[in-house]
């Protein structure tokens, strides 16, 4: 979606719109305008009430690190290996970060003040134009688009100890006592009913309100400066959460979040916006072509082409090429080849071709450690990066039932 709204034009050719990113942690939708009876939470129920709330948005992850490489690249964090938490995985240079994009197109680009992006990325001196907890859309030259990110730490989970609860009273963020009893907080049926899990719910209300308020002075801050018909915002948590069985937990409490875009009226007819949800798919400037052929029951063979630009970030449904074709994008040149597989049931139709990013074959795939293993040994090997230069590799894996041949190909540029 983002580079999308990049390239749009609005009422006018030369105006493009703002962007606002605000960002909470580790929340589920626990909002009033979800349902959430003992919310409060008026800004943001304000923002769904002018946007679109989507009540079925699930982070990658439920955790906040996994989570934020993939907010920061468009790509699945286990299609690029940032899926362990503090792993700091050394990406190759063709996959971008969304900051970079914005800044080539001319947007002054902010970020207060978190990170946290689970790679190389989280010490790139690039990614901004200013990244510190004063950093505002604000300081822009006049006339600039800006693409603003404001992160509130205030729901995380850490917030819930005693000495920062302390702080937060101090400050007058939250209530002495929590504003709802805890003896009236209906408790969803996989908590257990103990006074301390009680007061946890009730103080994680207070906290979430401490939240909106702070998103309300944000939407303030862009009535103040004119800029709030002019700015598309986003509102979101990084995934869900906080209290016991939620985050870290592949459950739905752990996953699911609240999502509302708010578009304003001068935006809402913008040329060339679609209806694709592209943070989840791809960024991608150029046209790439993938497609399978299945020759026979255990042998599909999967082409591919791009072109020279690295702004290649493709996944494909679940299939069984998925893995290997995301794999390839650690290539920038243009090349072709071919990918043989072994040992995968695919459609029994010779010659089949099906359509780009629907191969038709099992879900039943190779096994991860066989994709990242792969990937490891093109993103380090000479030959797979000189396009001048022939590649092949080829890689067996034994699992129960099955012996799996995978085997890549990649011809030179001059072939």
């Amino acid at each position: 979606m983002l580079p999308v709204l990049v390239q749009c034009a609005g009422p006018k050719e030369t105006e493009r719109p703002n962007i606002l990113w605000i960002t909470c942690e580790d929340i589920s939708p626990y909002l009033g305008c979800y349902g959430f009876e003992q919310a409060r939470t008026p800004n943001i129920d304000d923002l769904a009430e002018v946007g679109i709330r989507y009540t079925m948005a699930y982070a990658n992850a439920p955790v906040c690190a996994v989570s934020r490489s993939m907010l920061l690249t468009g790509m699945y964090s286990s299609s690029i290996g940032t899926h362990n938490m503090r792993c700091y995985t050394q990406l190759p240079a063709s996959i971008p970060a969304y900051p970079k994009i914005f800044r080539e197109a001319g947007y002054y680009c902010t970020n207060n003040v978190k990170k946290d992006y689970n790679s190389p990325f989280q010490q790139d001196t690039t990614l901004w134009d200013e990244s510190s907890n004063q950093a505002h859309f604000r300081n822009r030259n006049d006339g600039q688009p800006y693409f603003a990110v404001f992160n509130f730490t205030v729901t995380h989970e850490s917030q819930l100890s005693e000495e920062n609860q302390k702080g937060h009273i101090e400050n007058g963020h939250i209530p002495d006592e929590p504003r709802i009893d805890p003896e009236d907080i209906v408790l969803p049926p996989y908590h257990p009913d103990l006074p301390e899990i009680r007061r946890d719910w009730a103080r994680l209300h207070d906290l979430i309100t401490r939240m909106d308020e702070q998103v309300g002075e944000i939407l303030q801050d862009l009535k103040d400066e004119g800029q709030a018909e002019n700015t598309i915002v986003f509102f979101y948590s990084d995934h869900g959460g906080m209290l016991a069985r939620s985050k870290r937990y592949l459950y739905n409490v752990g996953t699911q979040i609240p999502f509302i875009i708010r578009v304003p009226e001068k935006w809402r007819a913008a040329r060339g916006v679609q209806r694709i949800d592209w943070l989840v798919l791809s960024i991608s400037r150029k046209q790439y072509y993938p497609y399978v052929v299945c020759r026979s029951r255990h042998k599909c063979k999967a082409q591919f082409s791009w072109d020279p630009t690295p702004n290649h970030l493709w996944r494909g449904s679940g299939s069984c090429v998925t893995g290997w074709l995301s794999a390839l994008i650690f290539q920038e040149r243009s090349r072709m080849g071919v990918i043989i597989i072994s040992g995968i049931s695919c459609p029994t139709v010779p010659g089949a071709v099906t359509p780009p990013m629907d191969t038709g074959c099992s879900q039943t795939g190779v096994p991860g450690a066989v994709i990242m293993k792969l990937a490891n040994v093109m993103r380090y090997s000479p030959n797979f990066s000189n396009p001048n230069q022939p590649f092949n590799y080829s890689i067996q894996r034994k699992i129960p039932g099955m012996s799996i041949i995978l085997q890549v190909k990649l011809n030179s540029s001059n072939e």
